[in-house]
């Protein structure tokens, strides 16, 4: 089959830019490890000073070491804050430059229908990385959030109880070391997003400037297999092709954090370009298989297998995969119907990246995607069978019953009518979720288990509060916490509401503080219960005086 020049000028744009994102994730690796590097310093900075003045043995200086605590972590936080300010704005100015090179063809368009560059003031740039949005949210915002449910509150609830009841330094210490490890692998999820964030607005600006030759930009994902599950998600995955008009708003990547997708440019044709075929290179898109591990800071990714392949899109490339990954990615509903014909790949997310809904039919089981018409299978086709129809209580019960004696975190998140949303496995203190998984959880109900043994820390409040969830739940091997609040009722809703609860919290921490200390000096309370009721007493306090939120502790009978 004779290629077209129009097939090679595509193939150069997309071989350029997937080396220039390959260029730009090594960058990221040598950015985290530095920002890591000095993140470790301010926090053993932080923690030798704790261990050092031995804080923990020290009584009625409770106030005042909670006081000196938020000014070293405001410090901390805003050396990272620039830190990732920095790295970005050094790939932003970067990428400015090389997506200039790749739309010109190393300058060969300056020469023939002419191009347009673009210059970036230092000023714009920092308004691109720190005062614009990333996932709902500006960049100080995602580094507070991250401190306070890695670091921040657990910080305050193991120099509280650690103080009262006398506790080893070393001992306290090492505990918190262990919530510090969380947060670092935040900053290199946050390091990673923002460098990907400003690659791709650069590759957008430097479009718009040359609208005369650019007329669309086309989604690319990454074709990536993980070995035992999905590398790329389904969103991306289907996205992947898509074609968006550039003078009409659309989605753009970022999808989600550590999102790897970028836009490629849908320009004119190459003898509107002014371009030589013969001078065009021939070269296929690139794909890998890994062992399905995050990179991280230490190198744990491994590449596997690594290859060609040529194809329109994510769905040609998947159906060249084996159905084990196919599984992976679509899930079992999805796969069956995909398989079958009975739903079409590009209908599986809408042109705002929002993952349609399944459809479910008069016997429950699942028939097609909201809103779009169900077609007749093509073909027959085995898979795992789905979970039958739960109410909401049973639902619960059973994945409570499930995760209550887990030594890390698990969630799931289930619809009124006991439908499994998603569920997700975390670590010893938290579970991560992606804008995808967040947007789908309006409404629901999330139940997770808290090793500890404790209730909601604020950053599961206002989780609760700020993603509109139905109700929050924890459970441990003896209580089941449940948290919501009233809409009808409420003062207020998002961050005002949050904003209200937590100034009450604040003011509730400091009595219980006081309630702790007099118990423990009296013998009535040992300090490892101190630890467990530290959350909940303050909340049965908040609960007490805002009248529109519902907070109750209950013991577990199942």
């Amino acid at each position: 089959m004779v290629k077209s020049g129009d097939y090679y000028k595509n193939l150069v744009i997309l071989g350029r830019m997937i080396e220039h994102n390959y260029q730009l994730a090594q960058y990221s690796d040598e950015a985290t490890k530095s920002i890591v590097k000095t993140l470790e310093k301010a926090q053993n900075e932080f923690l030798n000073k704790i261990e050092s003045q031995g804080v923990a043995a020290v009584s009625g200086r409770e106030r005042q070491v909670l006081s000196e605590i938020n000014d070293l972590m405001f410090g901390i936080q805003n050396r990272l804050v620039g830190d990732i300010y920095e790295a970005a704005s050094i790939a932003g100015l970067a990428s400015v430059d090389e997506h200039e090179r790749i739309l010109s063809f190393d300058g060969k368009l300056d020469d023939t229908v002419g191009f347009n560059h673009v210059a970036i003031a230092p000023q714009q740039l920092k308004s691109m990385i720190v005062d614009t949005p990333v996932g709902g949210a500006l960049l100080a915002d995602w580094v507070t959030d991250s401190f306070e449910r890695n670091f921040v509150d657990d910080v305050k609830a193991e120099i509280t109880t650690g103080m009262l009841k006398g506790d080893d330094t070393r001992a306290l210490v090492k505990r918190l070391r262990q919530s510090a490890d969380l947060t670092k692998q935040e900053a290199i999820t946050l390091t990673r997003t923002y460098v990907a964030d400003i690659n791709n607005r650069a590759a957008g600006a430097v479009y718009r400037a040359n609208s005369d030759i650019v007329k669309k930009e086309k989604w690319s994902a990454a074709l990536e297999v993980g070995v035992g599950s999905g590398r790329t998600c389904i969103r991306c995955a289907v996205l992947d092709g898509r074609e968006f008009p550039l003078e009409e708003p659309h989605i753009r990547p970022l999808a989600h954090p550590s999102c790897r997708c970028f836009m490629t440019p849908v320009t004119v044709s190459w003898r509107e370009l002014g371009l030589d075929m013969d001078e065009l290179k021939v070269m296929a898109r690139p794909y890998v298989e890994s062992n399905g591990k995050p990179i991280g800071t230490g190198g744990k990714k491994r590449i596997l297998k690594a290859g060609t392949f040529q194809g329109k899109n994510f769905e040609d490339f998947l159906k060249s995969r084996s159905e084990g990954y196919q599984l992976s990615l679509l899930g079992p509903n999805r796969y069956r119907m995909w398989k079958r014909g009975e739903i079409k790949w590009d209908d599986m997310v809408d042109n705002h990246g929002n993952l349609v809904l399944l459809k479910k039919g008069k016997d429950g089981g699942y028939v097609g995607l909201e809103g779009i018409p169900t077609r007749k299978p093509v073909k027959p086709v085995f898979a795992p069978k789905s979970q039958g129809h739960k109410n909401l209580k049973t639902a619960l019960q059973d994945a409570e019953n499930m995760i209550k004696s887990r030594k890390t975190e698990k969630a799931y998140v289930f619809d009124l009518q006991g439908n499994e949303v998603l569920s997700k496995s975390g670590g010893k203190s938290n579970v991560g979720f992606t804008r995808a998984e967040l947007d789908k959880m309006k409404g629901c109900v999330l139940t997770h288990n808290h090793p500890s043994g404790s209730s909601f820390s604020r950053a599961d409040v206002k989780f609760c509060i700020l993603y509109e969830l139905k109700e929050i739940r924890a459970v441990t091997t003896e209580n089941i916490f449940r948290f919501s609040i009233d809409k009808a009722t409420a003062e207020s809703s998002g961050l005002s509401a949050w904003s209200l609860v937590e100034n009450k919290y604040y003011e509730k921490e400091k009595e219980i503080i006081s309630y702790f200390d007099d118990k423990i000096s009296k013998g009535e309370l040992t300090a490892e219960s101190a630890r467990r009721q530290y959350h909940h007493k303050i909340w049965h306090k908040v609960n007490e005086e805002i009248a529109w939120i519902n907070y109750r502790r209950e013991k577990l009978l199942y």
